[in-house]
């Protein structure tokens, strides 16, 4: 397959402890840093209040890029409001963001999504499905593009 010029970065956010920074990645992390390798995947582990709340500082300093997919997994309460706030903050505008666990038998990240959506941080696009529902499990994942100011670079210019 032909070369993509841009990283794509993947944050596994978890806002529950442990595990702490150290820890080893998720099995989806691993799952995709092994189809995509490490240079293209970033996994911050331990607590999230901290870890993304500095990734998102490291973004607005211009010392990280900002990501092309956030995943926001991990907490149930309302810590998942300030991760995809943190998360949006480190995004390009059309940044996909899935919330895991974004059903009514999860309230917290059903309501991030809502009042992110409401607020017009993020929105729905044509080509990602809004809410993926897995009736086995009762569990299930929201999508959306951040709606945020910075822009990519185009491939021109890399």
């Amino acid at each position: 397959p032909e070369m993509r010029a841009r990283i794509l970065r993947i944050t596994d956010i978890l806002s529950i402890s442990p595990p702490y920074p150290g820890d080893a990645p998720s099995p989806a992390c691993q799952l995709l840093t092994a189809l995509y390798g490490e240079q293209r995947i970033s996994w911050h582990g331990g607590d999230s209040t901290k870890t993304v709340a500095a990734f998102a500082a490291r973004v607005a300093s211009g010392e990280e890029p900002p990501c092309d997919l956030w995943y926001i997994d991990g907490g149930h309460g309302p810590v998942v409001a300030a991760d995809t706030i943190n998360a949006l903050k480190s995004s390009y505008n059309g940044t996909t963001v899935l919330w895991d666990d974004c059903t009514r038998k999860w309230k917290s990240p059903l309501e991030a999504y809502r009042s992110q959506l409401a607020a017009g941080r993020i929105r729905h696009s044509s080509a990602l499905p809004t809410k993926i529902y897995m009736k086995a499990s009762g569990n299930g994942f929201c999508a959306a593009l951040a709606n945020v100011s910075r822009t990519r670079p185009s491939l021109r210019s890399l």
